[in-house]
Parts: structure tokens; C-alpha cells; sequence
């Protein structure tokens, strides 16, 4: 009887590291409370309220951040990300010259950063940039979504800038396509061994 126990125990672990070894498929949620205008020399927050899992849940393995901005001026634009018990990141800055627009995911596993310096219009996939002024020195932050690496449950803040009284802008869109661990199947959280 104890060895059946033992055998039982043995293969509801197996199980269990399996399921938490594995990923679940990428989730995606859209922030809701958008459009939104971007004022002149101004800012603008838009929240996400992610509600996979729980507040005690596990930490995200990947997170991407998709977003889509109209602007006349892509190089006034800074967007920075906040975590449910984060604090602002900045993931683009003065990125993209005279161009228009931005359609971009962020993510840590794209080839390169973002373009700061070309004014064609931003679509694509990229990894954070920054250039410390317009049409300057462009830094590339390869690991910079995996700052977000943490329990996604709650709300997160995008906010837009335009540091800039000249030309005009709207965040349309932007959502979060976040991995993590799977959990475990319910049937396993409630096995007994006797």
C-alpha cells in the first residue's frame, strides 16, 4: 500500500513539472480605454487591465508590446510602460525623425532597435530604442521587455508624449502579449495521496 502511495506521489509530481515546465500559448489584451489624443507638449495615460491568473500567480516568462500611434512627427514621441506594481520604463524616445506614425511591437527577441534616426514611417518589429536627442546617438536596449518579467495580474499604463507644440497625435491602440509558466491542471491541485 505504501509503495502504491509512493508510486502515485512519484507520478503526480512527473505530471506537475511537466505542466510547469511547458509554456502556455502567448495571451494578448488590448487596452480598451483608447483612442486617445496625445496633447501638444503633453502626455497621455491608457491602461490595460490584465486579469489572467491572479495577484499570487506566477511571473512572466516574455512580454511584448504592440502599439499603434498617428503622429506628424514620430521623433517628438516617447512612450514608456508601467507595471501593475512597477514603476515607468521608458521603451522608445526621439525615435524616427520627420517620419509619421508608429505600428510596432516591442520585443526583446526582434533583430534590431528601432531606427531613430530614418524618418520613414515606424511598422515593424524591434527591440526598445532611445536617442538622447532628435537625430542623435541611438541606444538599442536589447532586454528591455524583460524588465516586465514579473506577476502581469492588474493594471498597466502605457503613456505617450509629445515633447514637441507643433504637430499633433493619437494613441489608437496598443495591447501586451505576455507568456508564463502553465499552471497546473485543476485536477492536480486537488489530489490527495492517503
Amino acid at each position: 500500500m505504501k509503495e502504491n502511495r509512493f508510486i502515485s506521489t512519484l507520478a503526480i509530481l512527473g505530471v506537475a513539472a511537466l505542466a510547469a515546465a511547458r509554456l502556455y500559448a502567448a495571451v494578448t489584451i488590448a487596452s480598451t480605454n483608447v483612442p486617445l489624443l496625445i496633447p501638444d507638449l503633453g502626455n497621455v495615460n491608457s491602461t490595460l487591465n490584465w486579469n489572467v491568473g491572479s495577484a499570487g500567480g506566477p511571473v512572466a516568462t516574455d512580454v511584448n508590446l504592440l502599439v499603434n500611434i498617428t503622429h506628424t512627427w514620430n521623433a517628438d514621441i516617447g512612450v514608456s510602460l508601467t507595471a501593475p506594481a512597477g514603476a515607468a520604463t521608458l521603451i522608445w524616445n526621439n525615435c524616427g525623425g520627420s517620419g509619421d506614425n508608429f505600428n510596432v511591437t516591442i520585443d526583446d527577441a526582434a533583430a534590431g532597435g528601432m531606427p531613430c534616426t530614418s524618418s520613414a514611417t515606424k511598422a515593424g518589429t524591434f527591440q526598445s530604442s532611445t536617442a538622447a536627442t532628435n537625430g542623435g546617438v541611438q541606444t538599442v536596449n536589447a532586454t528591455r521587455m524583460a524588465t516586465f518579467n514579473v506577476n502581469p495580474f492588474g493594471t498597466w499604463t502605457l503613456n505617450a508624449a509629445d515633447d514637441s507644440s507643433v504637430c499633433t497625435g493619437t494613441l489608437n491602440s496598443w495591447s501586451l502579449t505576455i507568456n508564463g509558466p502553465a499552471p497546473l491542471p485543476v485536477e492536480l491541485t486537488k489530489i490527495e495521496a492517503n
